[in-house]
Formats: structure tokens, sequence, C-alpha cells
């Protein structure tokens, strides 16, 4: 059972926000959510208000203007139990919640309690009336009722400052040969709603905790790779015998956690002391073990629900068959033959091909939300490397999701390989090539003439930019005879 509690761990019935003015903040009121001793660890909570109509004396959920009008923000603050836990939990920014909208909360630990805030800011124009508001949970649900209207499709959190999840790389893995360092691999995430590149990238660690206190004989401490506003970040927590993993800083993506062992001589990181903590978005899928689909978090907008995941879910696919995957307007993921399991059903997105041990094959179908533009760049290559195409961006509030490159041949060389470029107003779109060269490049004899994998950086485009492809190497004794280059973007 969850509940809301005051302070003193009461229950919080009817709130009261001392300070109400029209114009400005109220005062923050302090509440608890506790997940019962000897539950489950709860995930996806959804934490909502509702207010009492004037009008009627009910209890309502949306249709009156401190719902409407989102005056509510709550956060979330600390993390309190009687048992330390092995990890510090994620906190949370003000965040408006009202009519259609919660607060999510991606873990509750079992006995657990979950500290937070709320205030309200009515605008300037509210009328000077009593509210009463309670705050309730929704949880083991992975759907809540939208307005109608609202677009259909997977939501990819671009322009949203309360949103931030892995897109795509980043895996975090030992050095080949164990050292002090790990590596994270090229990849792009989204950051408080903007999307943000990185190219690989080596982290070293050390015998030193958070407070630089070196490691005695059977201590360790647990860093958190996570990434950011300015990158990747290395957090370490405090050194112990059984030490805590530290939070991972807010609003930033994790990676992995990095158990560092007391070592007379050099830091060595090996494979075992990594955990895995990536969990991409976007209903991303990939093969699981035998035959298993891994469905990794998410948020969709269809059927009059949001649906929304925060964890990875495994799907059970049959053997030897091709099925569809769908998603009900319950947030269950369903695999049919080819029909959608209900009329409100969001898909297919993805197609799941198996033999009689795995999944041998998965094409990709989803379809988000936003608009996508995609901008064409196609041109022959010149006599040397140079320009291949101009192209000004007419359109404003884009955002390079992706970009897919494309050769005619090879080129038929004898050596050396094809490297093309993509500058947005003069710049190289792959700003940290000197450090991993993500531009891309096909060897003089390459078979396969498409890639879709490069991680560019620079992300944004505005309207009267211009952006120009180019090739910088050519093959020895041969050349492609064009190239081209698809930008995908989404809307912002």
């Amino acid at each position: 059972m969850i509940e809301i509690l005051n302070p003193d761990l009461t229950p919080l019935l009817d709130v009261e926000i001392p300070g109400l003015e029209a114009g400005q903040d109220s005062d923050a009121v302090p509440f608890g959510i506790r997940q019962s001793v000897g539950s489950d660890d709860a995930a996806d909570l959804l934490l909502v208000i509702q207010a009492i109509d004037p009008a009627t004396g009910d209890w309502v959920s949306a249709g009156v203007p401190p719902l409407d009008e989102m005056w509510a923000r709550v956060r979330i603050i600390d993390q309190v139990t009687t048992d330390a836990p092995a990890q510090q939990l994620e906190v949370t920014d003000w965040t408006a919640i009202g009519a259609w909208r919660g607060l999510h909360i991606a873990t509750l630990l079992a006995g657990g309690i979950r500290t937070g805030e709320i205030l309200m800011r009515p605008p300037a124009s509210a009328p000077e009336l009593a509210w009463s508001w309670r705050l309730a949970v929704i949880a083991a649900e992975h759907s809540q009722a939208v307005p109608p209207g609202a677009r259909p499709g997977i939501l990819i959190g671009l322009g949203d400052a309360g949103h931030s999840a892995a897109v795509r790389g980043l895996a975090v893995t030992p050095s080949d040969t164990p050292d002090d360092q790990v590596h994270v691999a090229a990849g792009h995430y989204v950051h408080r709603g903007r999307l943000l590149g990185v190219v690989t990238t080596a982290l070293t660690l050390d015998q030193a905790d958070a407070a630089a206190e070196a490691l005695e004989a059977g201590e360790a401490y647990i860093a958190v790779v996570s990434a950011g506003a300015a990158g990747l970040t290395l957090t370490k927590g405090s050194r112990a015998i059984a030490p805590r993993r530290p939070a991972t800083p807010a609003w930033e993506v994790s990676l992995a956690a990095v158990e560092v062992r007391y070592s007379a001589g050099d830091t060595v990181v090996e494979g075992t002391d990594l955990t895995d903590l990536l969990v991409y978005d976007r209903y991303f899928a990939e093969p699981g073990t035998g035959l298993e689909l891994r469905l990794h978090a998410g948020q969709a907008v269809g059927g009059g629900t949001l649906r929304y995941h925060s964890t990875i879910q495994t799907v059970a696919v049959a053997a030897s068959s091709t099925r569809y995957l769908w998603q009900r307007a319950s947030g269950a993921a369903e695999l049919t033959a080819g029909d959608p399991p209900e009329t409100t059903a969001l898909g297919p997105w993805w197609k799941v091909t198996t033999d009689g041990a795995g999944v041998t094959e998965l094409v990709d179908l989803r379809h988000f939300g936003p608009d996508t533009v995609v901008l064409h760049l196609r041109g022959d290559l010149p006599g040397s490397p140079g320009e291949i195409v101009t192209q000004l961006v007419g359109h404003d509030g884009l955002v390079i999701d992706q970009v897919l490159y494309r050769l005619s041949d090879n080129g038929g060389g004898s050596a050396g390989q094809t490297q093309l470029d993509l500058e947005i107003d003069g710049a190289t779109a792959y700003t940290s090539f000197a450090t991993d060269d993500q531009r891309p490049a096909w060897a003089f004899d390459a078979s396969s003439l498409e890639v879709g994998d490069a991680i560019h950086e620079v992300t944004e485009l505005r309207q009267g930019l211009v952006v120009r492809l180019l090739s910088i190497e050519h093959p020895t004794d041969g050349t492609p005879v064009w190239a081209e280059a698809y930008l995908v973007c989404r809307r912002s």
C-alpha cells in the first residue's frame, strides 16, 4: 500500500497551502510518500492532485481553475528509509501538475519514504476563493487519461524541460585489458528537452572516494556514470565495506554503476564491477534471452491515454514466427500476427521475426508524435575534396535527430577512403572529430554504402542557417559519383 503522509507520518488528507496569493508562489508544504514495509519496490508511480469543485462540493481531477491552469508545483527532495538501501534514488525539480498531468516517480523502495514539497503558483488573475486540495498516487498502472485532440504517437521529449533519457549508444564497458578506465560509447541523449551528443570517451577511476579519502583494505566505493548538460559525469559515493550507490545528479541520464575496490597497486575495473543502468527511451526494442524481446522505456499518446514506462519490459515471442508489436491503451505491450489487439492500440512499432531459438530480425516501425521534417542534400562529388551541395534552412525549431548518408558507389579506387562532413553555419556538426572522428567514412572497397550511426554533436537548426555537405577525403585512383545525406529532424 502507498500512503501520502505529513512529516510526522500521520496521513495527509486535505492539503492546506499557506501564503496563497494571486501572482506569486505560496509557501511550500512538505509531504511524504511511503511504500508499506514488506511490499515489493514500486515503479512508475504517478503523483496527481485533486481539488474540491466549489459548485458541487465534489473532489475533481479537472474542470476547475487550479487544476486546469496547473497552479500546483511539486518536487521530490529526499529518500528516508529505516534500512539503508544499496542505492540513493533520484530527486526531481519543481514540476507543474494538474488536470491531465502528474509527477512521474520512477521508483519507491519497499519500506521507504520519498519526501517532497508542494506549493501553488496562482496567476495574477486568479479569483479570491478558498480551495481544498489532496494528493494521490496512481500505482501499478502505466496509463493516464488525456484530453481529446492529443496527437497520437511516441513522445520523444524534445522541448520538454522535464524530460531526460537515453536515445542511442552510450554503453559503458571496461578496457579490453582491464585497467583504471571505463569507456562510454558515442551516443545521443535528451537532457531537459535538448538532444545532446557525446563521442567515445574514457573515464578514469582511482582509489579516492567522493570525500577524497583513500580506500582501505576490504573497502570499495561505487561511482555512477551519467550524461547531462555538460556531457558525461562521474559521481562517486563514499567508501565502505558495503558501499551505497550514490544518486545520479538531478535530470542526468544514468548509464552505469562502477564498483571500485581497494587495491594496493593500480586501480583495476573488471567487467564484473560494472552494473548496466542504461535504459533507452522511445520504446526501443532489442532481442532478449532466447524467445524474448526487451522493450525499453517510453511515453506515448493514443486512444485517449498517455502510456508511460520507465523500466525495461520482457515480452515473450512465439518460436518460428513473425509478429507485430502493439501497445494497448493500458500501456501493455502485445504481439499479434497482424491486426491490432484493440481499436485504441498504438502501432505496430516493431516487426519481430524468430526461429526456434530466438529473435532473428527486428524491423523498426515506430512512429513519433512530433512532426518529422527531412532535409535532403545530394550532389556529385567534386574532382578533389570539397563542397558537394549547400542548402538554406527554411524551417524553424528543428532538432537533427539522426543523419543518414549514402554513396553511389565506393569509387573503385586502389586505397584510402571516402569521407564526408556536414557543416552547419560554417562549422562541422562533429565538433569533437579530433578526439573521436564520427564523420561518415567508407573504405575504397566498401560493399555497404549507407551509414546511419554517426553521432553528430550539433543538433539544433533554425531558419536562415546554411547546411553544407562536403567531401574531405577521396580514395586513391577513384571517386564515387555522388553522395547524399538525409537530415531527419523533429520539431522541438
